[in-house]
């Protein structure tokens, strides 16, 4: 064990913070009208792009609670079960996929985003 790691069983462990990333997608059997939006632009710009583009919306953040804290957070937050599937990834894992391409597009530094602000506050409220 690292130096600095909490025990499992160490009651400080609950409240120390540790980063996750959540991805939310639209179910496989539903249309994803972002990545179709995507298709229609790149092809105006006369670019093309692989079949079966899909989108997803990320959250990178640290929970206190471990991974059960974030799984409820995204359950209850950012994922609807109907419509979507929702990975949960820790600091360091690799995101790819086997054969897939991936492109993250994130906001600039101080670029606001109210979602996200919105969100911590219902985060608070949990």
């Amino acid at each position: 064990m690292h130096p600095t790691a909490q025990p499992q069983d160490d009651p400080a462990a609950s409240h120390a913070l540790t980063a996750f990333c959540i991805e939310v997608a639209i179910r496989p059997d539903r249309q994803d009208v972002v990545a179709a939006r995507v298709l229609a632009q790149a092809r105006e710009l006369g670019l093309r792009l692989p079949d079966g583009l899909r989108s997803r919306r990320g959250w990178s953040l640290r929970v206190r609670g471990g991974e059960a804290a974030a799984r409820r957070l995204a359950h209850e937050l950012l994922a609807d079960p109907v419509l979507h599937t929702l990975r949960l990834l820790r600091a360091g894992d690799d995101p790819r996929e086997p054969g897939t391409r991936r492109l993250e597009v994130v906001r600039l530094p101080g670029v606001m985003d109210p979602s996200a602000q919105a969100g911590l506050r219902a985060a608070g409220r949990l």
